[in-house]
């Protein structure tokens, strides 16, 4: 993705696959709108979305049950 920057706006990150902060640092000069999903592997590059999946279950049991499944 770094090679092909230019023709990004910004990307989601799920997960940091194998890379290192050195690459991340790449990343960000070249293409700084980047979000990562439920990690945030360099908090003063990038922005981080991190839910909460326990609320999230029990909300979704919650209106299973009030729905009688």
């Amino acid at each position: 993705m770094i090679k092909q920057a230019s023709l990004f706006q910004g990307f989601l990150g799920v997960g940091t696959a194998e890379l290192n902060y050195k690459e991340l640092e790449r990343l960000h000069n070249v293409l700084p709108s980047g979000v990562f999903i439920d990690i945030n592997p360099a908090p003063q590059l990038f922005d981080s979305v991190q839910p909460n999946l326990e609320l999230t279950v029990q909300d979704a049991i919650k209106k299973l049950i009030a729905r009688g499944y």
